[in-house]
């Protein structure tokens, strides 16, 4: 059902952005979240050898039982953690056979301004070729302040900018958390998983260690199936949640197959 909402939310973005002239700057920034026309691509670095199939019950005894809920994204998180991602979103459309796609990438730096130490964030959004937006964001230490911005090679500062900045980052976030969270609940106990969300059952499951230039992190490899859920327009789902934020689960792969023959396919790579 997150994902369908995603679906609809995106494509009624990409026919307002379309309309709009280049001189509305600022209801094209706020209105970033778009989709079109694109390559179709396939999900990667799903190891064949890694999946390890599950079947049945998970096992009963006194074991630690903690619940697991997919938590979204944001980028305004991500930035004060890694330093660089590329994040891919593509839909296909068995209808018209067409794949829209949204591409987000960031750069973070350290610089000095003013005599001062800051972070610089380089952010691009591409929508299908034909929709694209750049940024330069100099933020305070703590991130917690807008120093200035670089937009069309217009360097800007004041309130101004900081609406503009934020604006990006708000609709960047809008997408990214509807794009790695899901509404599927599991247990997690003894390095497995058991999904609690009625009408699916997990058709395989493995834990592993995701690398992101050399940095390990706790992940599981996962396959759902829609077995009896009439109100989830999702058939089945297939890819990696891991531990980027808080200690939290989030999708960092995964191609979701729908009912009508529709797919999504997520990727986030080149963190660091």
């Amino acid at each position: 059902m997150w994902l369908y909402v995603l679906k609809v939310s995106v494509a009624i973005l990409i026919s307002v952005i379309t309309a709009l002239s280049v001189s509305i700057l600022l209801y094209y920034i706020y209105c970033l979240q778009s989709t079109g026309v694109g390559e179709e691509i396939n999900i990667t670095n799903i190891s064949q050898s890694s999946r390890e199939e599950s079947t049945g019950s998970m096992g009963t005894g006194d074991v630690d039982e903690d619940v697991v809920r997919i938590e979204g994204l944001t980028l305004e998180r991500l930035i004060t953690i890694y330093r660089h991602c590329i994040l891919e979103y593509h839909y296909y459309n068995s209808s018209s056979s067409n794949t829209s796609y949204i591409i987000v990438e960031y750069s973070v730096y350290d610089d000095r301004l003013d005599g001062e130490n800051v972070h610089k964030l380089i952010l691009s959004y591409t929508a299908n070729d034909n929709i694209r937006a750049n940024m330069t964001i100099w933020f305070s230490q703590d991130y917690r302040e807008v120093i200035q911005i670089k937009m069309y090679d217009r360097i800007m500062t004041g309130s101004y900018a900081k609406q503009l900045a934020y604006q990006m980052i708000y609709s960047i976030d809008k997408f990214l958390y509807s794009a790695t969270r899901s509404d599927l609940v599991f247990r997690e106990y003894n390095s497995r998983l058991e999904i609690l969300t009625d009408g699916w059952i997990i058709e395989s499951v493995a834990p592993q260690v995701i690398s992101f230039k050399g940095e390990e992190i706790t992940g599981y490899y996962i396959k759902v199936v829609n077995m009896n859920d009439t109100n989830n327009t999702l058939k089945s789902m297939e890819g990696r949640i891991a531990k980027l934020v808080n200690d939290q689960y989030s999708f960092i792969e995964y191609k979701a197959i729908y009912k009508n023959g529709d797919y999504a396919l997520l990727t986030i790579k080149d963190l660091e």
